[in-house]
């Protein structure tokens, strides 16, 4: 099935910016992707209000048959300038769960305190592994996210 977007996209531009104009848009910006050796981020912000917790998911995917380590301690450390919920995010306090064999998802939370864009850094320790071999990377998140009042 092809998407309509192909067919109409003067449509789906008009729509896109009408929907952006009347404010029927959600603080939630498009999903980010990562790719890196075997695997990929997948950055999918939440809906963001000032002084309110905002939820950010990192979907981890493996690729080129790869899984994820079911052992591997992963772990978030947010960078600076941001209310981080906790310091560290990892599997241990909860924040990391499986999705089968080949996706894991991470849950990082932070608060922002003010209105508008902003963005954010930190360091995903993941691990993905092959039937030969392990495969552990410190990879560098960044994201941004639009806060709303």
């Amino acid at each position: 099935m092809r998407s309509w977007n192909r067919f109409f996209p003067a449509a789906a531009t008009a729509f896109a910016v009408v929907t952006a104009v009347s404010g029927g848009a959600s603080a939630t910006p498009a999903a980010t992707r990562i790719d890196g050796t075997n695997f990929a981020i997948e950055i999918l912000p939440g809906a963001c209000k000032v002084n309110t917790e905002c939820k950010v998911t990192l979907r981890l995917v493996a690729g080129n048959n790869f899984h994820v380590n079911e052992k591997f301690p992963y772990r978030f450390t947010g960078g600076e300038g941001v209310a981080w919920a906790k310091p560290l995010f990892s599997r241990e306090s909860g924040d990391f769960h499986e999705e089968g064999q080949s996706a894991g998802v991470l849950v990082v939370a932070f608060t922002p305190a003010k209105a508008g864009r902003m963005s954010a850094t930190g360091i995903f320790k993941l691990s993905v592994c092959s039937s030969s071999n392990c495969q552990v990377e410190k990879q560098e998140v960044k994201f941004e996210v639009d806060v709303a009042h």
